[in-house]
């Protein structure tokens, strides 16, 4: 969990805003499809559109969260999100840049 998240979230919480996430995504990468109920090996992260310092308050926001898989998100793989735009003062614009359309998360 990101040191950001801890003073915003205790553990349980943050599970339970996870998995809020992860059910209004249906599980489903909303970039690849890659789906973590039909494909037991996909690991989903939820990623913050908005991640700045300046936006903590921002962090437990539905409409700041979407779900992404393992090979989308983590910097290690070639043309995931964080490979393209690193780790830290990450936004929504920069999210609807790599995906190629507007994100309206409802």
């Amino acid at each position: 969990m990101k040191r950001s998240m801890k003073k915003e979230f205790n553990e349980h919480t943050y599970r339970y805003f996870r998995e809020l996430v992860l059910k209004r995504d249906k599980f489903m990468c909303v970039r690849c499809g890659a789906s973590g109920v039909l494909e037991p090996s996909v690991e989903l992260r939820v990623h913050l559109l908005n991640n700045s310092d300046e936006k903590e308050n921002h962090v437990s926001e539905m409409d700041n969260a979407i779900t992404l898989c393992n090979k989308c998100h983590d910097i290690r793989y070639s043309g995931s999100f964080h490979s393209m735009f690193g780790v830290k003062n990450n936004t929504k614009e920069q999210f609807e840049k790599w995906i190629g359309r507007n994100v309206s998360l409802v």
